[in-house]
């Protein structure tokens, strides 16, 4: 009897024949386990085997992507919302420091220090606002994509009556 149990809806990655037979337990990948109780139950023609490969989702992809890309990596993760709050976030910072240094640039052409460090120090301070959101940026993407399978159940509800409130887990 070959028993199949997978935490991928249906999918089954790929298993292989060790010689003859087909192992009696084996684990793949840390989620999918067959089991056979018997190796005559098995059929061990490696021609009836097929393989399948399943597209892994990668939290450090997601990262560098968010570090290269502005909201790159939130794209990644199909989080649309966020990757158009922090690639705009990203791209208005930018721009905001390039604008500031451009100014910069003139002031000094122009011999005028008040305006060539007022303009210096707003840069300089739009860059450490870029730094503080393409690594908030990158944490994000990460945690999304560590938690890329993790499904929560329906089950989990909270409810409120008159007078009562109440949260409902069903396991």
């Amino acid at each position: 009897m070959l028993s199949v149990s997978s935490t991928f809806a249906g999918e089954i990655p790929f298993f292989y024949a060790e010689g003859d037979s087909l192992s009696k337990t084996a684990i793949l990948d840390s989620a999918v386990i067959i089991e056979a109780d018997d190796s005559s139950d098995v059929k061990t023609n490696t021609a009836e085997v097929d393989t399948v490969k399943i597209k892994r989702h990668s939290p450090a992809l997601a990262m560098w992507l968010s570090f290269a890309i502005p909201g790159g990596g939130q794209l990644y993760n199909r989080k649309y919302l966020k990757t158009l709050i922090i690639g705009g976030g990203e791209i208005a910072i930018i721009y905001s420091i390039a604008h500031y240094h451009h100014r910069h640039k003139e002031a000094r052409r122009d011999e005028d220090s008040d305006a060539s460090d007022f303009y210096k120090e707003n840069r300089n301070r739009m860059s450490w606002w870029l730094a503080g959101i393409i690594l908030y940026s990158m944490a994000d993407a990460y945690v999304d994509g560590q938690l890329w399978d993790f499904e929560l159940s329906r089950d989990l509800s909270l409810g409120f009556t008159p007078g009562t409130l109440f949260i409902k887990l069903k396991f």
